[in-house]
């Protein structure tokens, strides 16, 4: 009896342990599977962003200056910052995570004044700007704002490394979808060219495929056709861009936008 009880508390003890690593992980990263018991019951777009910007950006480069817009949630930062590269990230929220090669910055992204970076980085940010959802101003202009403050960070020739959820158009309180043509054309329109885009779409909400540029106009993000995964969009696109125009500096607004990824 007695080995019982010594055996069941030590069963206790380790079960305690691991159900606080797990929580620990889903409030601080936005992980790209969700269980339930030992069945994936779904697999958001993290699953795809991730290696997308990892394929971009190798451990084998040179030590590059790495902008990571809308940080929180992301492990990007980390990573990259282990792999050697200086990375800063920004974020409204809180990012409790610290290493030698990162700099973090809670602050609205229109006040951010160092420049001279190789790479930004917007994973699943952009269709949050301007809404109002995080405490920002809600403003249609903002995102343009924010598109020219980031050719105004990068070096000529640098790469916007960027993904959204990408489908029929659609905006509601809390993120964007973007078609297409949509995306391409506003970045485009702050000074960047177009290098390469892939889409994906998520099926039976537990696999992503890569889905045509035609096919992605027939995907709904709206939150009713999203609402039975509770996280995620159905549709998405990875995008490339480089730095090709330099844009004339204009007055910032201080009061619109910050950062942040979901």
């Amino acid at each position: 009896m007695k080995y019982r009880k010594m055996l069941a508390k030590k069963i206790k003890r380790k079960l305690a342990r691991i159900v606080s690593k797990e929580t620990l992980v889903e409030t601080y990263f936005n992980i790209p599977f969700k269980f339930y018991d030992p069945q994936v019951y779904f697999v958001n777009e993290r699953i795809i962003e991730v290696p997308f910007v990892f394929s971009e950006i190798s451990a084998g480069n040179k030590a590059l200056k790495i902008f990571d817009f809308g940080c929180a949630r992301s492990w990007i930062s980390l990573s990259l910052a282990s792999m050697g590269h200086t990375v800063y990230g920004i974020d409204l929220r809180h990012y409790p995570f610290q290493h030698k090669n990162l700099v973090f910055r809670k602050q609205n992204i229109l006040d951010f004044n160092e420049k001279g970076f190789n790479i930004a980085i917007a994973l699943s940010t952009l269709e949050h700007v301007g809404l109002g959802y995080y405490g920002e101003e809600n403003s249609s202009s903002s995102l343009t704002e924010v598109l020219e403050k980031i050719n105004e960070l990068l070096v000529d020739g640098g790469r916007f490394l960027l993904t959204i959820p990408a489908g029929i158009s659609s905006t509601d309180r809390f993120m964007r979808s973007f078609t297409p043509d949509e995306i391409e054309k506003r970045v485009e329109s702050a000074g960047f060219s177009l290098i390469k885009s892939r889409y994906y779409l998520r099926q039976n909400f537990q696999q992503w495929l890569p889905c045509p540029r035609g096919k992605i106009l027939e995907i709904s993000n709206l939150p009713s056709d999203r609402k039975k995964a509770s996280s995620g969009v159905n549709g998405a696109g990875c995008l490339v861009f480089e730095k090709t125009v330099v844009l004339p500096t204009s007055k910032k607004k201080a009061d619109h936008f910050g950062g942040f990824s979901t």
